[in-house]
């Protein structure tokens, strides 16, 4: 196979120049019916303006991916690097939600309809909107890793359930004393019993302190807070 220094442009066991590009994710393979170099990069200059201005729709060459083969070039391409416990999920949510109904079908045939029945299946099977939402996403990554890897235009768009958060627990000012006194009881370091008061004094939240939130080392507290601003609070000894 002879191939010119235009990019795109080969010769395959003959005298024929031949096209092979890809625009926007799409593969276009051809002829340019001509022998001539120069004349075949004209060909090809124009088929790309062509193209960019909509007025050519040449057939895709590619063959459209069943959902189950993007799912077996995902595992391929993200169980060496992702954690297992992840793989563990996705292939979980795969198996039992997403391959039933919908591994057999072109990735490009996913609409809106078949992701409202896997989200209704979700519910209707009593699974929560968190774990619904989960599955969902799992179907979310698939289809955008086949946009990706050039196995789909555009992705459609994937809604997820509303999920209402649990409110905040709060203590009334009335009950701190005895929240106080709760604390006193539960812990035998004193260290802890002064933290909270302290924690208290700067209003900082208090959520289900626990002892891993203890410092890593002997008189210090990590308060809950985001993973980038947790800091250790230390107290003085003695």
């Amino acid at each position: 196979m002879a191939r010119s220094k235009t990019p795109g442009l080969m010769r395959r066991n003959g005298s024929i120049w031949h096209y092979d590009i890809l625009v926007e994710g799409i593969r276009y393979r051809g002829t340019t019916h001509t022998a001539d170099l120069k004349t075949a990069t004209l060909f090809l200059s124009q088929l790309r303006l062509d193209i960019a201005r909509g007025r050519l729709a040449l057939k895709d060459t590619r063959r459209v991916l069943l959902l189950e083969e993007v799912h077996q070039e995902f595992l391929a391409a993200k169980t060496a690097s992702a954690s297992p416990l992840y793989i563990t999920s996705a292939t979980a949510h795969w198996r039992v939600w997403i391959a039933p109904r919908m591994g057999k079908i072109p990735v490009d045939k996913i609409d809106a309809a078949l992701v409202d029945l896997l989200r209704n299946a979700l519910l209707e099977a009593g699974r929560s909107p968190v774990f619904t939402n989960n599955v969902l996403i799992s179907l979310r990554t698939l289809l955008n890793f086949a946009v990706k890897r050039g196995r789909l235009r555009k992705a459609i768009k994937v809604e997820l359930l509303r999920v209402q958060r649990k409110p905040r627990p709060t203590v009334p000012a009335s009950r701190v004393h005895e929240f106080l006194t709760a604390i006193d009881n539960a812990t035998k370091n004193p260290h802890v019993r002064v933290m909270v008061r302290v924690m208290l004094g700067l209003h900082h939240p208090l959520r289900h302190e626990r002892s891993e939130h203890l410092g890593d080392y002997p008189g210090s507290l990590q308060p809950t807070m985001p993973r980038q601003g947790r800091r250790a609070l230390s107290l003085a000894e003695g």
